[in-house]
């Protein structure tokens, strides 16, 4: 399907590493089926510093790939109001300040800039909520306009 929105949670690729995270956690994803629908701060304060090699089992990902890796844990590191590693910290401002796909769209530019700046004031006694456009809330959204 790709992409629907700029954000960070704004496509497949980003989804597939936030289904990653929420099987090594042990937690159902959608609250429907009973689940939580978010990973726990303990859960990412355990893990944050791993869970990138485990998805990608020591191999060599695309830079891309790597980079929405990166964002998708940030995000939700912030989400919970985890702790954050001061070295992961710069892995996930480098994933956002050198995104491919910024260099040439303004809107996914200004997503990482807010994204970056986010992370950079990261206090992590507060969670803080990064504005995501569902699917369905673009879709909606694209067919009144039409």
């Amino acid at each position: 399907m790709g992409w629907w929105s700029t954000d960070i949670m704004g496509g497949d690729s980003p989804l597939d590493v936030e289904d990653f995270m929420f099987d090594k956690a042990g937690v159902e994803k959608f609250p429907e089926k009973g689940g939580l629908g978010k990973l726990s701060k303990k859960w990412l304060e355990k893990n944050q510093t791993t869970i990138i090699d485990k998805m990608y089992k020591g191999g060599s990902p695309e830079k891309d790939d790597l980079d929405i890796a990166y964002q998708v844990l940030g995000y939700w590191i912030l989400k919970v109001g985890a702790k954050l590693d001061n070295e992961l910290k710069i892995k996930i401002l480098n994933a956002a300040e050198t995104d491919n796909w910024a260099e040439g769209n303004g809107e996914r530019e200004l997503t990482m800039k807010l994204f970056a700046d986010a992370v950079k004031a990261y206090d992590p006694t507060k969670a803080v909520e990064i504005k995501q456009t569902g699917l369905i809330e673009t879709f909606l959204n694209k067919s009144n306009v039409e």
